[in-house]
């Protein structure tokens, strides 16, 4: 028993605490006990491969078909907007790519994919430019190859966009080598996603810690307990079944992290968790907008106490006092839940002891005043007797006098 309730109706009922002994036991048949070693788990996902986003504004290009050697005279013009808080604010950065361009780049004068037009920008942008470009050569997908010109995110370190603006050739046909049509991706904020593996429980006192770094900001620590578990979903085993559950298991230990925590599926109907940046808390974009999970921890001992043999060579005595360690983390903490259920006890044993004795003393008045009105009623009764007899012997002893009355 560890509380005695009254309801709004009146009525009154006894309340318990259940303790599951696996959790505070040394050692357990089954293993797991305080100074045995724990069952392994990824947290939900959480391991090996902790949760990490970043993304730069940037243009992807296709480049069409072309064999046609780069005639001298032409030449492609272009302004190269970068990280502006709309792509077509961004700083300009003029670009000219001519014959000599080409032949630098590739020491021939015609461009046949995507990887020589890479090179190709390379070499007209320089190293003035605060972009990067990449390039890919023929593929199923893209059958000449594709490019791509990504920001550095260097330049007000707080947008992220690339936009070709302003762009004229003077080539064949207005060749422009896939740079007239991009797909852009600009002023993103990151995103981090943790796949969710598998159900997985924290009971027996476990429980796992892990950092979050948003942007450039500081460190920051936070640790799930079976407490937190059993809190937000109301359960009483610990038990993290899904990855609804684990989103609000997550969003509630993190509600001080600027981090907005959602669900969904991939295409393979795998179910994940989303982390991004309140824009009005993280305001950066692209690189600058960052997410790194690290750190992440359970208190999971990899060895029995029994199993601990110093006299061993080959042991490793840095993972024999981490293990140690994380046996008494879990020796205090079921010792604290003992302490904490004692003293709830106590307290429950104090107020059914100062209650039984309000309930004597209020039915000592009770009684006490029963007696009195039953007292008061007694005289009451034997006055009435005394008058009647009074009156009797009065008529007994003055008979004549009393009929005079009547005549």
């Amino acid at each position: 028993m560890s509380s005695f309730a009254r309801a709004e109706d009146g009525s009154v009922s006894v309340k318990k605490t259940d303790v599951t002994l696996a959790s505070i036991s040394l050692f357990n048949s089954t293993g797991d006990g305080l100074l045995q070693k724990g069952k392994p788990t990824d947290y939900g996902g959480m391991l090996p491969y902790p949760p990490q986003g970043s993304s730069s504004g940037y243009q992807f290009f296709t480049v069409p078909p072309s064999t046609t050697a780069w005639p001298a005279g032409a030449e492609i013009t272009f302004d190269l907007l970068v990280d502006g808080p709309n792509p077509d604010a961004g700083t300009p950065y003029p670009v000219t790519i001519d014959q000599a361009t080409v032949i630098a780049a590739l020491g021939t004068d015609t461009i046949t994919d995507g990887a020589d037009m890479s090179n190709v920008l390379k070499q007209a942008i320089g190293s003035l430019i605060p972009v990067s470009v990449s390039g890919w050569g023929p593929s199923t997908s893209y059958p000449f190859g594709h490019f791509s010109v990504t920001s550095d995110d260097t330049v007000n370190g707080l947008y992220s966009s690339v936009k070709v603006a302003n762009l004229v050739s003077t080539l064949p046909g207005a060749e422009d080598f896939g740079l007239g049509t991009p797909s852009s991706y600009n002023n993103r904020y990151t995103s981090a996603y943790l796949s969710f593996t598998e159900a997985f429980v924290l009971d027996n006192n476990h429980e796992f810690a892990f950092s979050v770094r948003v942007n450039n900001g500081s460190v920051q620590n936070y640790s799930v307990t079976e407490e937190d578990v059993n809190a937000v979903l109301g359960n009483s085993n610990g038990v993290v079944s899904s990855a609804e559950e684990y989103a609000a298991v997550l969003q509630h230990v993190m509600a001080s992290s600027g981090l907005q925590i959602s669900t969904g599926s991939y295409y393979d109907e795998t179910k994940y968790i989303r982390f991004s940046p309140d824009p009005l808390i993280y305001p950066e974009q692209g690189s600058n907008s960052q997410i790194v999970f690290s750190n992440v921890d359970g208190n999971e001992v990899l060895f029995d106490l029994a199993d601990v043999d110093v006299t061993d060579p080959t042991i490793d005595l840095d993972s024999y006092l981490m293990g140690v360690e994380k046996m008494l983390k879990k020796t205090t903490l079921a010792a604290s839940k003992l302490g904490a259920l004692q003293a709830r006890i106590a307290q429950q044993a104090e107020f059914t002891i100062k209650l039984m004795a309000s309930i004597d003393q209020g039915i000592g008045r009770l009684v006490d005043a029963n007696m009195s009105e039953e007292s008061t009623r007694l005289k009451a009764l034997q006055t009435q007797e005394q008058l009647a007899i009074q009156s009797l012997s009065i008529a007994n002893t003055g008979a004549d006098s009393i009929m005079q009355l009547f005549r």
